[in-house]
């Protein structure tokens, strides 16, 4: 039997509503020999699939707009996340605190569905002519996070016709999670869109809608 974490995609991060997690948790299959290299050659057709993503109003751009998917896998290291983004246009904001305002995938992490016990790390794309290399943005909102490591990711990324691919290792040790199977955790995805001077997108995955 193939092992598997069991993981929510957070609904509580910022508000922790017992009755938001009424959704049951999702399957995240075990993937070995990855390799985190801005590559998916390596992930073949593996990995939980998450193919079409929209906002909380059920907006969905044209695809050749903008059009997130993304996989996820885990291993003995961390959560493992490959986020394929088709996007036209292709800019991020040059400070990484503001990368929710340009084109960013932005990731959430808990110790459990609900819990104050959390991060958040924004991923710029590494298709931006001017930021090359894909650098990364930590929030903590752990707790006791002064006696804790400092939050840390593996991450590469690449252009790719149409759009850009962002390949990410979260460790375990981030949140101090030993793997194993029937391991439950939060995890949130947001993938935004701007181009130019228009209003940004926002597209989300996880299994109910915002509830602050």
């Amino acid at each position: 039997m193939r092992s598997r974490l069991r993981g929510w995609l957070m609904l509580g991060l910022l508000c922790c509503a017992a009755s938001a997690f009424a959704a049951p948790p999702f399957d995240i299959p075990r993937l070995d020999g990855i390799v985190i290299d801005g590559q998916a050659a390596d992930w073949g057709d593996r990995g939980f699939a998450v193919e079409m993503m929209q906002t909380l109003e059920g907006v969905v751009r044209p695809v050749k707009d903008f059009d997130p998917t993304f996989r996820l896998g885990w291993d003995a290291r961390g959560l493992l996340l490959l986020a394929r983004v088709s996007d036209d246009t292709v800019a991020e904001k040059a400070n990484p605190v503001d990368f929710w305002d340009g084109d960013t995938v932005e990731t959430f992490m808990a110790l459990q569905p609900g819990s104050p016990d959390r991060y958040q790390i924004d991923f710029g794309t590494g298709a931006d002519p001017k930021y090359p290399t894909v650098r990364w943005q930590p929030f903590d909102n752990r707790v006791d996070k002064a006696k804790r490591p400092a939050l840390t990711a593996e991450v590469s990324g690449s252009k790719i016709d149409g759009g850009y691919q962002v390949e990410v290792l979260l460790p375990w040790s981030n949140l101090g999670l030993t793997p194993k199977e029937g391991l439950t955790f939060g995890f949130q995805v947001w993938v935004y869109d701007k181009d130019g001077g228009e209003e940004w997108h926002r597209a989300v995955w996880y299994p109910q809608g915002l509830t602050w």
